[in-house]
């Protein structure tokens, strides 16, 4: 149609026009590019090899606006065609010549054609169930693709081991294509992208899930292989090519879509044990250590830390030293002390129970508008809901950093030296989850030495007698991810006190 049209006029049997167009074009010649290949549905078939068989047919790809009486012409179908491979996951069962999940603790990397059965996993690795899409003879179940705007297809178009958003959308179009999936656990969805947009090009591919923009947007001419994390549960991921701008032949493919942890799925290799956890074989995940044990990567079994090490909660991959000054029996998840410190043989004897608080850290210490607690004692002070992770966990931490409460949030008992355990705070960073007594440095005027001859305030003044208690094994350091947060407190004696 034309400025200020009433309606659009149909073009002539010859002629073809886009959505949005101002005029009719003449038809092209039809050409083998126009036109794709569909298999029809695995069937069973006596006759066939495999006792089943499909069909090749083809159909003009959408929209179809070539010539096809002075073109190429469609080709013949051909019947008894074998079967393609199932998807990794997968295997075809002979009675319904359908492909179904391989069974929990089973896999079937199938899509190489390596493995025509579901086998089990060895020990120190698990079958992770998940949804893999590498052929696309026909929509898969739960997918589903449409179109708005100015568009010349109804969606995403089905290339046998790919996908694309179609070409010939007008000026304004977006072509979505969405999947319904459950994850038992938390996993990723990934996939292999091609956009070929032209430089300075508008149009682009978004991935969504849910309602959520994931940061992954694909514009100009780019290629390549991305992932998104998915939280358990029910979730609705979409890819959305949003085609704007003039140029007809801007599209998007898709390719080698893997939703992990997906419940309907089916593994397509073993993966691993890390380490932490195992399994004994036959499992479709791996289990976590207790605390008080770890695991090498690939093991099925567990090991109790030894004595003078702990791991405090499941699925710790390694097994921790005690800091200086306190001890674990073999298997521990924690070390202990009694909040006392000795050294030069129980020359000097340092007691820091005062120090300790019954139902929650001390603190805040309030240093630079930085606030900080600490547990310097028991390991039932360090277990408490002042230091909490930005998921809401408790840390394992003596030491924490956080932002206090209002003041008018907090209780009475912050002017007794502590924060209760029923406070709620602000996302914590941990400062040390591991605690340590060493003797205070000597004083560096006094040369190594010359204490010696000095005795009673003398000495005690010149040797800084005293403890220093350190946090250790933090959070890893943002920007820096070899490097971890501690707190190293000093606690001075004052004899004349």
């Amino acid at each position: 149609s034309t400025s200020l049209a009433q309606r659009c006029i149909p073009c002539p049997e010859n002629e073809f026009a886009i959505a949005g167009a101002a005029k009719c074009e003449p038809r092209p010649l039809c050409t083998v590019s126009d036109y794709t290949a569909r298999y029809t549905d695995c069937q069973q078939d006596p006759h066939a090899t495999q006792g089943h068989s499909r069909s090749l047919v083809y159909e003009w790809l959408e929209p179809h606006m070539c010539d096809d009486q002075q073109g190429d012409k469609l080709p013949e179908a051909i019947t008894r065609v074998p079967c393609a491979p199932c998807n990794p996951g997968q295997v075809r069962d002979f009675e319904t010549s359908q492909c179904v999940a391989c069974p929990d603790g089973t896999y079937s990397a199938s899509a190489q054609g390596s493995k025509p059965l579901c086998e089990s996993c060895p020990p120190g690795s698990a079958a992770v169930k998940s949804l893999h899409f590498v052929y696309f003879y026909a929509w898969p179940n739960d997918f589903s693709t449409d179109c708005s705007g100015d568009c010349a297809s109804t969606g995403w178009r089905l290339r046998d081991s790919f996908v694309d958003s179609g070409i010939n959308h007008g000026t304004t179009a977006d072509i979505w294509m969405e999947l319904s999936v459950h994850l038992e656990a938390a996993g990723l969805v990934s996939y292999t992208y091609k956009v070929s947009c032209g430089v300075g090009g508008h149009s682009k591919l978004v991935f969504y899930v849910d309602d959520d923009i994931t940061g992954l947007t694909h514009s100009g001419n780019d290629e390549g292989t991305t992932s998104a994390p998915v939280s358990a549960g029910s979730h609705t991921v979409r890819w959305i090519f949003q085609k704007r701008g003039i140029r007809t032949t801007d599209r998007a493919s898709l390719s080698n879509i893997v939703v992990t942890g997906a419940s309907t799925g089916g593994a397509g290799e073993c993966a691993t044990c890390r380490p932490g956890t195992y399994s004994n074989g036959h499992s479709s995940e791996c289990q976590q250590c207790p605390p008080g044990s770890t695991s090498a990567e690939g093991e099925q079994i567990c090991h109790k830390c030894d004595a003078g090490t702990f791991s405090p909660s499941w699925g710790n991959g390694e097994c921790v030293p005690c800091g200086a000054g306190t001890s674990s029996a073999r298997g521990s998840s924690v070390c202990v002390h009694n909040c006392t410190a000795t050294f030069d043989n129980g020359a000097y004897l340092y007691n820091l129970t005062a120090l300790s608080t019954q139902g929650g850290m001390l603190g805040p210490i309030k240093l630079e508008r930085r606030h900080f607690f600490l547990a310097m004692c028991s390991q039932q002070e360090k277990n408490n809901s002042v230091c909490v992770s930005k998921s809401g966990d408790v840390l394992d931490s003596f030491s924490c950093e956080h932002k206090i409460p209002k003041a008018d949030d907090v209780p009475a008992d912050l002017s007794k030296g502590f924060i209760a355990a029923n406070v709620q705070p602000r996302m914590a960073t941990n400062l040390g989850s591991v605690i340590s007594f060493h003797e205070l440095p000597r004083d560096s005027s006094f040369p190594e030495g010359s204490l010696d001859n000095l005795e009673g305030p003398q000495r005690v003044v010149a040797s800084e007698l005293g403890v220093r208690v350190m946090f250790e094994r933090g959070d890893v350091c943002e920007g820096h991810p070899d490097k971890r947060w501690q707190t190293i407190v000093d606690v001075k004696c004052q004899l004349d006190a």
